[in-house]
């Protein structure tokens, strides 16, 4: 046990004198550097040693692909003997920025099964899974919630941290787990866009105009793009930007609206109820609402005034109410957001004094809706999707998203 324990610390010195020289490091980044990774072995000490007597029976058992004392480290996945470990982070692709351990990047893996894998070494070896600082060997696995940072990317593997318990632990994992097809394309955003987590996921701050972005590749409709979000020595984070949005950023935008899952319109928005205006497409004609969303099925909306009323009835031939989905776009925030329509009122009615009747939000058991009070808006996922109906309203909205 008492060898193990020397190998160990040697090891983790040797992974941060390499991680300095290969990053260029000053003196006083080097001094930084190697606190946080004294601070980050010192957080998981105690625990480690509690369990000593249960490690000294493993580590007699098991081959950790650890050097032996006296022998050189080396048959490390791209290096050359006598190479420090660290020296393979010099190797990147245009697409990714150059990270430190004073300018690392923040961001999400692509998984949300919590189920990433974490490695002692770059050789990806799964019988040499765990963290290399603190020098441990389990099944070390990075969640879905846990905010990743980077601190040098390739094309095969990425050296990170991520959270455990109220410190950090540090380890590879493979570039692929946290990075999507690459693109690589660099330009100055001419647009302030939102950035998620991942596509279809939570908000994860905003770029700027002026920000400098680097694309990593596309996944899901989504371009994956860094950007600076400079806080301590946080320099970047990486997270998903919608393709419109993209287009904007680069000032050439093929698309008008943002097309937004049912998910992001809620988290962008909330479910509060409100005045908002709406763009029929087909006909070019605005009027505005009573919008409400949900997190999960779609929105329910009523015409505000009688005035509203008036305009909807104008776009449908002969005044006749219609359930034929249709393309449109409704500005929330000053944001404009690609939907799909009808304009066939039931149920409740969310603007009472515009003309229209409030009935009850139940569907009869047969026969349709009798006419009442608000409409329907989806977006490009938007629930029950059970019928070709829904389907057809999604598909408004996606078309309205390139009108």
């Amino acid at each position: 046990m008492k060898s193990f324990n020397r190998q160990k610390y040697v090891f983790v010195a040797l992974l941060s004198v390499g991680f300095v020289f290969s990053s260029g490091c000053g003196d006083e980044e080097t001094a930084e550097f190697l606190a946080t990774v004294s601070s980050a072995d010192s957080a998981s000490k105690e625990a480690a040693e509690s369990a000593a007597a249960t490690e000294e029976e493993e580590a007699d058992e098991e081959d950790l692909g650890l050097p032996e004392e006296g022998e050189e480290v080396k048959d490390w996945e791209g290096l050359e003997e006598g190479d420090s470990p660290m020296m393979a982070f010099a190797s990147s692709t245009p697409s990714f920025p150059s990270l430190s351990s004073t300018g690392y990047a923040a961001g999400y893996c692509r998984s949300t099964a919590n189920n990433t894998s974490v490695y002692m070494d770059t050789s990806l070896d799964p019988k040499k899974r765990g963290t290399s600082s603190p020098l441990k060997q389990y099944n070390a696995t990075i969640y879905a919630s846990d905010e990743v940072y980077f601190y040098s990317i390739n094309t095969t593997w990425a050296y990170i941290s991520y959270p455990v318990g109220s410190g950090r632990s540090y380890g590879y994992i493979r570039t692929s787990d946290c990075f999507s097809a690459y693109y690589g394309e660099n330009f100055t955003s001419k647009a302030g866009v939102d950035v998620y987590r991942r596509p279809y996921g939570a908000s994860y701050g905003k770029i700027y105009v002026g920000d400098s972005v680097k694309t990593v590749g596309t996944e899901s409709g989504y371009y994956q793009v860094f950007y600076p979000a400079k806080s301590g020595n946080r320099a970047w984070k990486v997270g998903y930007v919608t393709t419109s949005a993209y287009n904007s950023m680069k000032g050439g935008s093929t698309t008008r609206y943002e097309l937004l899952t049912q998910a992001q319109v809620f988290a962008a928005f909330g479910g509060t109820r409100r005045t908002v205006t709406v763009t029929d497409l087909n006909s070019g004609k605005t009027f505005n609402i009573s919008w409400g969303s949900s997190s999960n099925y779609h929105t329910d909306w009523s015409p505000s005034t009688k005035a509203d009323v008036d305009i909807i009835k104008s776009i449908l031939p002969g005044g006749n109410w219609s359930w034929d989905p249709r393309p449109a776009v409704v500005t929330i925030n000053n944001r404009r957001i690609a939907c799909g329509i009808h304009f066939r009122p039931h149920g409740e009615n969310f603007s009472p004094g515009n003309g229209l009747t409030s009935q009850s939000n139940t569907k009869p058991a047969t026969g349709d809706w009798p006419i009442g009070g608000h409409m329907c808006m989806y977006y490009g996922d938007s629930a029950p999707n059970g019928t070709d109906w829904d389907k057809r309203m999604n598909a408004a909205a996606k078309t309205a998203a390139t009108r």
